[in-house]
């Protein structure tokens, strides 16, 4: 088919199987993706409390970037939070990240697919809670009702995800689909 993308990736999760793969080691701005990685970090460095979830929760269904930046108040030294994201980055294997904020605003954060690729695997296997978040079609943040701008979202086969868009990156998507009983990451 025609794409009219810059980098892309269709992935069996369980079989390791590409069905596609497009400038996988290309890096270019995260965008929103950003929220994956600090959202990781926050559930690891401050833990499960109920305000880190909300936080996350926030970060993954309306893409909050004051959600992103609390948590690095919350975690009491913003830039020594910076400095735990890009730490976790390496750590898991993710070598072609770089990460200057938390919330993705910033044309510096940068990625690739590859290092994406990584980074769902780690999430899928120690925090499920983050795709979670990301699969409503509807939340309540104290007492305000969304809907969340991921079309995707209430779909049965729809497994969870994340949008991104920045005039840099223009769009990103990653997104988790359950087809034939298999987990296929796009």
């Amino acid at each position: 088919p025609s794409l009219n993308v810059s980098a892309a990736l269709v992935k069996n999760l369980t079989s390791n199987f590409y069905f596609f793969e497009l400038e996988t080691s290309q890096r270019w701005p995260l965008a929103s993706l950003t929220k994956l990685l600090t959202s990781v970090v926050a559930l690891e460095e401050i833990g499960y409390t109920d305000e880190v979830k909300s936080m996350v929760e926030q970060m993954m269904f309306v893409s909050s970037n004051q959600a992103a930046e609390k948590v690095g108040e919350i975690y009491g030294d913003s830039q020594k939070f910076i400095e735990k994201i890009n730490e976790k980055a390496l750590k898991i294997g993710m070598k072609r990240t770089s990460i200057f904020e938390p919330t993705g605003l910033s044309f510096l954060n940068q990625s690739t697919i590859n290092d994406l690729e990584v980074l769902v695997d780690y999430i899928i296997k120690n925090h499920p809670f983050i795709f979670q978040a990301s699969r409503q079609s509807k939340i309540n943040i104290d007492g305000k009702e969304f809907t969340s701008l991921n079309r995707f979202t209430g779909e049965p086969n729809f497994m969870g995800g994340k949008t991104g868009f920045t005039d840099e990156a223009n769009g990103n998507l990653l997104s988790i689909f359950q087809y034939q009983g298999q987990p296929i990451l796009i």
